[in-house]
């Protein structure tokens, strides 16, 4: 959709909009709130069907072309403008997008019609946002990625913790059964290798997505990603993300790359392909006079052959080498992306942004005066304190 078209069905919703002439308005919904909870007073205050108040913002403003007011105390924007002799309004306020109008409306049918109109805005607004100004905006490097590196690592760390119980855990009693007048007794010696296995392998692909995310975010913080190929790299495999960001002329990260790929090729990639590597390394071929052999002949990888539970020795070694790569990473160059990952804070891959995170890689105190000002600057705009 081209910008025209939008202003124009835009104008279409709202052909009788005016500037305001009263600004005394009242909240919709205010009255309902009384006596409730506070999370039940923010539900029967809050207008349904605008999950992102900000479509409703650019509708109005660029769309509409009407002037907004804010940022203000716990208050990001506000919009208000005159209907068919009424007056009305939007607020982004820290709990919650608001619907305003004067009191004589409160109940009238046009604040009902406001608010419908107000959600076909915002469907304008996603329509031309998402046919092409969104992928250029994209293109361009402005963009904003979400730091998941903490929620990665909780739950790599859980599963590691509860792997490493249930291969501590002893066998379970023995089960005793009659069966056509005999007495058999069951042992289930391998119990604690099959739980602890199972949960080793989720471990394992648990580790390789935190560290494909934190690769993702030191693309912000290296030469090596240029704007134009961000969205390529992003969207690459572990492998190749790893090449670009490790430095792997230094022989340490060159000899842990080379681990954690046969890592991946042995035991996550199988366990998370449902059981088989690519080009049918996991297939056995026919061979008249022998039988059938494994396509990988000798270096048929250990997770083919053993299944989906790591044993207890291969799993250690593999928590060794994790733990050794996440202490190498922390005095390399990837030292300030991991920084940042463990910091939380989201991530800006604008020119500007990235522009800024290179230059305080000059050293550790500039780095971390950056982190303390971004960090900053994002609760001040998440409790709305302006």
């Amino acid at each position: 959709m081209e910008l025209d078209e939008a202003r124009r069905q835009a104008a279409a919703l709202f052909e009788e909009i005016r500037p305001p002439t009263n600004r005394d308005l009242v909240e919709v919904g205010r009255r309902e709130g009384v006596g409730l909870g506070f999370v039940e007073q923010l539900q029967a205050i809050t207008p349904a069907g605008f999950p992102l108040p900000q479509l409703l913002h650019f509708g109005f403003t660029h769309l509409l072309q009407m002037s907004a007011y804010g940022p203000e105390e716990k208050m990001l924007w506000g919009i208000c403008f005159d209907f068919r002799g009424a007056t009305f309004g939007f607020e982004h306020r820290k709990f919650g997008l608001r619907a305003l109008c004067e009191r004589r409306n409160l109940d009238a049918p046009i604040l009902n019609e406001i608010v419908g109109r107000a959600r076909a805005l915002t469907n304008v607004a996603e329509a031309y946002l998402t046919s092409g100004y969104g992928t250029a905006q994209l293109a361009a490097g402005r963009f904003t990625m979400q730091n998941l590196y903490n929620r990665l690592d909780d739950r790599y760390r859980f599963l590691r913790s509860e792997a490493e119980a249930a291969y501590s855990k002893p066998p379970p009693p023995p089960v005793t059964h009659t069966s056509n007048s005999v007495v058999c007794t069951e042992h289930d010696y391998s119990r604690p290798d099959r739980e602890g296995g199972a949960l080793a392998a989720a471990a394992v692909d648990a580790y390789f997505s935190r560290q494909e995310h934190l690769f993702c975010l030191s693309a912000a913080f290296t030469d090596s990603v240029p704007p134009e190929g961000t969205l390529e790299f992003l969207g690459g495999n572990w492998r190749t993300k790893a090449r670009v960001v490790l430095d792997l002329q230094n022989s340490s990260a060159k000899t842990f790359y080379d681990r954690l790929v046969g890592v991946r090729d042995e035991w996550r990639n199988p366990l998370a392909h449902g059981g088989f590597l690519s080009g049918g390394a996991s297939l056995y071929f026919h061979v008249s006079g022998v039988g059938a052999l494994p396509m990988r002949l000798r270096r048929t990888p250990a997770g083919a052959v053993l299944g989906f539970a790591l044993p207890r020795s291969s799993f250690s070694e593999i928590m060794t080498l994790f733990d050794s790569f996440d202490a190498f990473l922390k005095g390399s160059s990837l030292r300030f992306p991991v920084k940042w990952a463990e910091s939380g804070l989201d991530l800006s891959f604008a020119p500007e942004s990235t522009a800024a995170y290179r230059l305080a890689m000059q050293s550790e105190s500039d780095f971390d005066a950056l982190l303390e000002q971004v960090a900053y600057q994002q609760d001040r705009s998440a409790n709305m304190d302006f």
